[in-house]
């Protein structure tokens, strides 16, 4: 299982980078990456909601700019975590009042205001997920590699802040260079 953040040049994508100034505008969880060409990551799109997509797909219309695999996992526990994931998530669909809540508040707040983003996201919808929210369901998971979630769950969790915490856990190994040559 690898975390993987990416952009494009889409104009949400745009937007994110402009708004939260920075080089991630989404995020999406790679199932497996052997072999490469039958891996699937899944993610939650605007168009419609979390569903899973063919990483040739993925890498099509995304550049990953950063990956991250849990550095202590096995085979069986991703392959396992990640089925937990895609049922849990899988189907479930795209948060637009937590993502609307999110836009306004980075245009009212950091760029208008200069001030911080409110810790809480008060329009998101607990039954659907915008694409870091997706991180919140592998909570057990987390929690057991130093990332609690719980500490985060009513936070607005941008896909920036999301990289940033499981940087900062020390939990996860950077693996970027797996996708460098393939539109990243």
């Amino acid at each position: 299982m690898i975390f993987i953040f990416s952009t494009s040049e889409k104009i949400g994508a745009r937007a994110i980078r402009w708004g939260l100034n920075s080089k991630v505008s989404h995020m999406a969880v790679l199932g497996d990456i052997k072999p490469k060409q039958l891996s699937i990551t899944l993610e939650s799109r605007m168009s419609d909601g979390v569903d899973i997509t063919w990483l040739k797909t993925f890498q099509s219309k995304n550049k990953v700019v950063f990956a991250l695999r849990p550095a202590v996992i096995n085979d069986e526990l991703s392959e396992n975590l990640f089925k937990e994931l895609s049922e849990k998530a899988g189907g479930t669909d795209y948060d637009w009042k937590g993502v609307s809540f999110l836009a306004a508040s980075v245009i009212i707040c950091l760029k208008v205001l200069g001030r911080a983003l409110p810790k809480e996201n008060k329009w998101a919808d607990k039954d659907d997920d915008y694409c870091s929210e997706v991180m919140h369901i592998l909570n057990g998971y987390l929690r057991s590699v130093g990332v609690d979630m719980e500490k985060y769950s009513k936070q607005m969790l941008t896909p920036d802040r999301a990289l940033e915490i499981l940087i900062d856990s020390g939990a996860f190994e950077n693996v970027t260079d797996l996708f460098r040559g393939e539109n990243g």
